[in-house]
């Protein structure tokens, strides 16, 4: 029996109305400039992995359902409307999933005035359907490395209530990849370099977590902290207290205005 969340049922994740979500592409954009793998975390260097470059796409995951999920992803240059699509195309495929046509792609600066410093980049908007992306008690990461093997690193971010017991990847290395797990409460974030772009990446590893791990395992085992995106959580918090007052503010003045011209009448 697989340690997932069951198909139609709803899980207690981050269910974000499509008009906030689509803002936190902006937030990605701003926090990509400066997203690096902290640097207490030591991973095996026997592949020359390069977890400190910069990140060629941030993807973030923010599940509604069990199977479906409102996606952004960040490119760090401009890329083509027709690559975009083809990557989103690609993960659908990989996660057994449907998109529909409801891909909202954006170009744009973060601060137009000063694209030297802040370059046009592209955003992607859209909602995965049928994709359950939890199985095995774990973030289901294997599609998204496959949609975005043509990339050397990229980041994927899962905004999900922590998983017990966990029995995904923390620090794993192969000649192909190299994934690193960089946990806070509520968010899985995994860091990856790629090395291979033409054949097909293997399936990730499930891990048996330790029944009972003994005290001296508890106090020796690493602690992973990722100050960024702790700034990460609060910045979606504050986007989402942000569009939910927009959104009350704009729907009283409707009725508002509704009411003034039933009087009138």
């Amino acid at each position: 029996m697989k340690h997932g969340v069951r198909p139609g049922v709803p899980i207690p994740a981050l269910s974000l109305p499509s008009f906030a979500c689509f803002f936190l592409i902006p937030a990605l954009c701003l926090l990509s400039g400066f997203a690096h793998a902290d640097p207490g975390q030591e991973t095996p260097k026997d592949f020359k992995s390069n977890l400190t470059a910069p990140r060629d796409v941030i993807v973030l995951v923010v599940p509604e359902t069990s199977a479906r999920s409102r996606i952004g992803l960040v490119y760090r240059k401009r890329i083509s409307d027709e690559r975009a699509r083809q990557e989103v195309r690609r993960l659908e495929k990989a996660a057994g999933g449907k998109t529909g046509a409801n891909i909202e792609i954006t170009n744009e600066s973060i601060d137009a005035k000063d694209l030297k410093h802040f370059p046009i980049t592209t955003g992607v908007n859209f909602t995965l359907q049928d994709a359950p992306l939890v199985v095995d008690s774990a973030p289901n990461l294997l599609p998204f490395l496959t949609a975005f093997q043509s990339w050397d690193h990229i980041e994927v971010i899962f905004a999900i209530p922590d998983l017990s017991p966990y029995k995904g990847v923390e620090n794993y290395e192969i000649p192909d990849l190299t994934v690193q797990l960089l946990k806070d409460p509520g968010v899985y974030r995994y860091d990856i370099d790629i090395r291979e772009h033409n054949r097909a990446l293997s399936a990730l590893p499930v891990i048996t977590p330790s029944i009972n791990p003994t005290p001296a395992a508890i106090a020796s085992a690493p602690r992973q902290t990722a100050p960024w995106s702790i700034v990460l959580l609060l910045f979606v918090a504050l986007t989402l207290a942000v569009s939910i007052v927009g959104y009350f503010v704009y729907s009283r003045r409707a009725v508002r205005n509704i009411s003034a011209r039933s009087l009138r009448h």
